[in-house]
């Protein structure tokens, strides 16, 4: 999975992580198994995961209370 620096620390505050290694074992669990690249964003209430959803992004799972969402680049 493909995921810029800035995006990877925004992921690590929203879920309240002091590590990066622990939000990347997170951020591994959205990877792909296949070719496929996808664009990875958190929603830590419903106005962002609306707004995610409005985007073409695919709700993926929920971990400590934040939804995690995917796009296909």
């Amino acid at each position: 999975m493909k995921n810029d620096n800035n995006d990877t620390y925004f992921t690590m505050v929203q879920m309240g992580h002091k590590k990066l290694t622990t939000t990347q074992k997170y951020l591994h669990l959205l990877e792909n198994s296949g070719d496929e690249e996808f664009t990875c964003k958190v929603a830590s209430n419903l106005k962002e995961a609306t707004q995610l959803i409005e985007n073409g992004f695919q709700y993926v799972t929920e971990i400590e209370g934040l939804k995690l969402f995917k796009k296909r680049k």
